[in-house]
C-alpha cells in the first residue's frame, strides 16, 4: 500500500492460481489475477475501502469483481503517546 496522505492510501497486486472446472470435469488451468485498492480514512479507525480485481484466463471468461466496503482498524496494545500497535522500534545492542 502507498499512503497518499493522512487519509487516502492505494495498491496494486497480482499472481497466479490453479482453478479445476468441475462442471466439465477437465484439468487444472494456470489464471491470473491482477487487483487494484484504493482505501480512505473517514473517522479515527473507521475507512471505506474499493478493490477492483481482474481475474485473466486463457479463454474468452475473463472476470471483474468490484468490492466497496467499511472498516474498523483494531489496535492492540495502544500505548499511550499514539503509539500505534504494529510499530515496531528496533534497538541497539552492543557486546562488549
Amino acid at each position: 500500500m502507498q499512503k497518499l496522505s493522512d487519509c487516502f492510501e492505494v495498491g496494486i497486486g497480482g499472481g497466479i492460481y490453479e482453478a479445476y472446472d468441475s462442471y466439465r470435469n477437465t484439468s487444472l488451468t494456470t489464471n491470473g489475477i491482477v487487483s487494484l485498492t484504493g482505501s480512505y480514512r473517514i473517522y479515527n479507525n473507521w475507512a471505506t475501502r474499493i478493490t477492483w480485481d481482474r481475474v485473466l484466463t486463457s479463454y474468452n471468461r475473463d472476470s471483474d469483481v468490484v468490492l466497496v466496503g467499511l472498516g474498523y482498524e483494531f489496535k492492540r496494545g495502544h500505548e499511550k503517546g499514539g503509539k500505534r500497535w504494529d510499530t515496531i522500534e528496533l534497538k541497539k545492542f552492543e557486546i562488549d
